[in-house]
């Protein structure tokens, strides 16, 4: 069985085996048609452009998908994984918080101190697990965080949820009922 990448290469060979005939017909119909000192050069452009051709337009084909993409890329480590807390986000608001606390835990094994996974799953421990003693470890490390330092509105929103988790505590006696999800 041929794999994708010979069935391209061969693609390729025949394409400028079909330009090299009909360059070489069109040479032999100018020939025919004026005399030889006038069609010499389009024997060179034919002979050299299929080879040329399909590495200028490579070159050109990587150069412009590079400047395109290169407003996508990310530009520091806490935007890599955004689209990863998108989609915890979005599982959390459907109140399925045991893939949202995946996808939060999948972003904080890649970087620990991620401030805005840090405070999702604080979010999630106490909205789907009533686990607030963990919630208040991962909100005190939003607090400690340095770098990359949270935005303001993430400290704002962990120091709020920070104080409601303590109360939650308090009122519970320590949550002694807490479970290992992790």
């Amino acid at each position: 069985m041929r794999n994708k990448n010979s069935f391209h290469r061969w693609g390729k060979a025949f394409f400028l085996l079909r330009i090299f005939f009909f360059g070489m017909i069109l040479l032999v119909l100018l020939t025919i048609w004026k005399s030889w000192e006038e069609s010499w050069p389009v024997l060179a452009l034919f002979v050299v452009l299929p080879w040329l051709l399909p590495v200028l337009v490579d070159r050109v084909g990587h150069l412009f998908g590079t400047f395109i993409m290169e407003g996508y890329r990310p530009r520091n480590p806490r935007e890599r994984f955004s689209g990863e807390l998108i989609k915890a986000r979005r599982m959390k608001a459907e109140r399925n918080y045991t893939d949202a606390l995946a996808g939060a835990n999948f972003v904080l094994s890649k970087m620990p101190d991620h401030p805005d996974a840090l405070f999702l799953k604080a979010q999630i421990l106490c909205e789907g697990f009533e686990r607030y003693v963990d919630a208040k470890r991962c909100l005190e490390q939003v607090a400690a965080v340095d770098n990359p330092p949270p935005d303001e509105t993430t400290s704002n929103w962990a120091a709020h949820l920070l104080e409601e988790v303590t109360r939650q505590i308090e009122k519970n006696g320590k949550g002694s009922h807490q479970k290992n999800l992790r």
